[in-house]
């Protein structure tokens, strides 16, 4: 839109217009992101060396006094032993594996925009009349 003003002299002063590019940024929304744990399952197979006691009886010959003497074997003491063995026990815990770190990085590039600008400019058309 023209700004026409009359001045004095007959001179009149007309305001011509452009237009300007300014160019900005605007935050919006890119994505969500969700982060979760989950506890994945293996089966693990390993081996483990057990120990048991086991009874030996060891027949040891007779003393050849005693057998001489024919004397009847008399009857000891009854002897008690306890036999052990080993047991695998399983057991599992929970220790720290591995530590993951999750954070937003901000990469900065630039872009290259472009549009059409409009202007004003004068245009002047005289029809000349006699000088005076």
């Amino acid at each position: 839109m023209e700004d026409i003003r009359p001045t004095s002299d007959d001179a009149v002063d007309v305001v011509l217009s452009e237009e300007r590019l300014v160019a900005g940024t605007q935050v919006v929304e890119r994505a969500r992101v969700r982060v979760s744990k989950r506890v994945v399952v293996e089966e693990r197979t390993v081996t483990v060396q057990v120990r048991r006691e086991e009874l030996v009886v060891e027949e040891v010959p007779s003393a050849p006094d005693a057998v001489a003497a024919g004397r009847p074997a008399t009857p000891g003491p009854v002897l008690e032993l306890v036999l052990a063995e080993e047991e695998v026990e399983v057991v599992t815990r929970v220790v720290p594996r591995e530590r993951v770190r999750v954070y937003v990085d901000t990469v900065e590039s630039a872009q290259t925009v472009s549009t059409t600008l409009a202007h004003e400019e004068v245009d002047l058309d005289a029809e000349r009349g006699p000088r005076r």
